[in-house]
């Protein structure tokens, strides 16, 4: 494993365990591919042979779920229809229109919350800077 790479890993460690609870919303075959990813250790190029996928698509599935994960996190409260609709639509990557018929409202008020949960991740992310 390259010097970097385990850098790499470790930095984001802590942020990915957080990451974690969030992630019980996820499909258990992604939410299994990033615990082994991060938490076991396990390279990328293992990963896919072991799903028989090419190196680039697990990479980039990681890379998805990870920008999934925290613009979920950003969110408002998860008690909220907000939480909800951030849920449907981040974590579990449905798209606006099947988001608004599991949730019972119109696509606009999805895109809204979309459009806030979005607006909240850069403030947040600004802050943090």
């Amino acid at each position: 494993m390259d010097g970097n790479q385990f850098d790499y890993r470790q930095a984001l460690r802590e942020e990915v365990e957080d990451m974690l609870t969030a992630a019980r919303g996820l499909k258990r075959k992604d939410r299994k591919l990033i615990e082994q990813y991060f938490l076991e250790g396990q390279s990328i190029t293992n990963l896919a042979k072991s799903r028989g996928k090419c190196r680039q698509t697990i990479s980039k599935r990681i890379s998805k779920l990870l920008k999934r994960l925290k613009d979920y996190n950003a969110c408002y409260p998860r008690s909220t229809l907000g939480g909800a609709i951030a849920r449907d639509y981040f974590l579990r990557g449905m798209s606006i229109r099947e988001t608004a018929k599991a949730r019972g409202c119109s696509e606009y008020r999805v895109r809204k919350h979309i459009k806030l949960a979005e607006k909240y991740s850069r403030k947040k992310a600004g802050a943090e800077l």
